[in-house]
């Protein structure tokens, strides 16, 4: 807008408003609101801080015309703002990685490499942990932009082919090597085991994760490990309208084979409460089946044997069948109760590998402590 002349003191102006459909409108407005536009040339600079005027407005205007032409990512100094462009991009590839390794920030376009090559390089340099927060609401890209910090320290520790001399030192290369290929490869069962579809995120992180990545003394990757915390465990049996479960059951309804689909006693997916209460079963864009094979696979990489794989899978379809028992009164008082059918409890206790009385016992009964001694109810 144009301030086209100030009323009184000079705390109130007329301004002139360009709309963005090509209309004007004049509105009355404290000065306190209007704030002084930065000139045409320095609109989608990469660093906000190169703004003439810096305040919200314009660095909102700067995102969003950075935005506009698919330049997802904008600078604050040594911040860098990420917006979810809800696309495929093509600059993520490994030559753009190769593209960052050593350069300081602003020398290339602002990116997520940038900010990675930088906390690698301090660490060289520093010789201390190095930390790269990301955070966002939910849909942001958080979950993507960690992969893609992942991917770029997994190759920035990749051991150099030139600095393999000998036998040994060409067989520990190989093995961190492959070990670059596990932590990378880790990122599909924590999404199918962590994510789900809410209203707002198709591909939601249901739990906060700190992520650890190891390096020698020759700046290599030697390790990763991940601690998760909060998980909403409530998913697994409860969920809003239109929002899903854990990824991985659906992926599991869809992947397996047909063998283990009738060992597991596995039906139709609106056969069980867990999955069809919400009326959602389905992801736009998303292949639960393509999905499943990704995580089969990620398990592989990361050394889960197939042994372990299938008492994944099983424990999951036992817990699918615990979802299906239902319980009513006895008659005999408020408190009792029975199974309304024995079937889905004979089967979640057998793929759960328990006994069926006791799990029985487990769910009719309670025990009170009273004093010394216990009672059962």
């Amino acid at each position: 807008g144009d301030v086209l002349d100030k009323i009184g003191h000079g705390d109130i102006a007329r301004v002139k408003l360009h709309l963005p459909d090509g209309d004007t409108k004049i509105e009355t407005i404290g000065m306190s609101v209007a704030k002084p536009v930065n000139p045409p040339n320095l609109d989608g600079v990469g660093d906000n801080t190169q703004l003439m005027h810096l305040h919200e407005p314009s660095l909102l205007h700067n995102v969003r015309y950075r935005y506009e032409k698919d330049l997802i990512y904008t600078y604050t100094g040594y911040i860098l703002i990420a917006v979810n462009p809800y696309k495929q991009l093509h600059c993520f590839t490994d030559s753009d990685m190769r593209e960052y390794i050593g350069k300081s920030i602003g020398v290339r376009p602002p990116h997520l490499y940038a900010i990675a090559d930088r906390a690698y390089r301090s660490m060289k340099v520093d010789g201390c942990s190095q930390s790269v927060i990301i955070s966002g609401e939910s849909g942001a890209g958080k979950t993507e932009s960690s992969k893609i910090v992942m991917r770029y320290l997994a190759l920035a520790g990749r051991p150099p082919e030139t600095a393999v001399r000998d036998s040994e030192e060409r067989r520990a290369s190989e093995t961190l090597a492959s070990l670059s290929e596990k932590v990378l490869g880790c990122n599909p069962i924590l999404e199918a085991f962590g994510n789900a579809k809410t209203v707002k995120n198709n591909n939601s992180s249901r739990f906060g994760k700190f992520t650890r990545i190891h390096f020698d003394k020759r700046n290599w990757l030697v390790g990763a490990d991940v601690v998760t915390y909060l998980l909403e465990r409530s998913r697994v049996v409860r969920q809003s309208p239109d929002e899903r479960n854990f990824h991985v059951f659906y992926q599991l309804m869809a992947g397996l084979n047909d063998v283990d689909r009738h060992e597991f006693d596995l039906e139709r997916m609106s056969a069980y409460t867990y999955l069809s209460q919400s009326g959602c079963t389905e992801v736009d864009g998303m292949d639960d089946a393509d999905k499943y094979t990704e995580v089969v696979t990620a398990m592989r990489t990361c050394a889960i044997s197939p042994a372990t794989q299938k008492n994944v899978f099983r424990t999951l379809s036992g817990l699918l069948h615990m979802g299906n028992i239902e319980f009513v009164s006895t008659g005999d008082s408020a408190d009792s109760c029975r199974l309304k059918d024995e079937r889905p409890l004979s089967i979640a206790a057998r793929l759960l590998g328990c006994s069926e009385p006791v799990a029985l016992e487990g769910l009719t009964q309670r025990t009170m402590t009273v004093g010394a001694g216990k009672a059962a109810e």
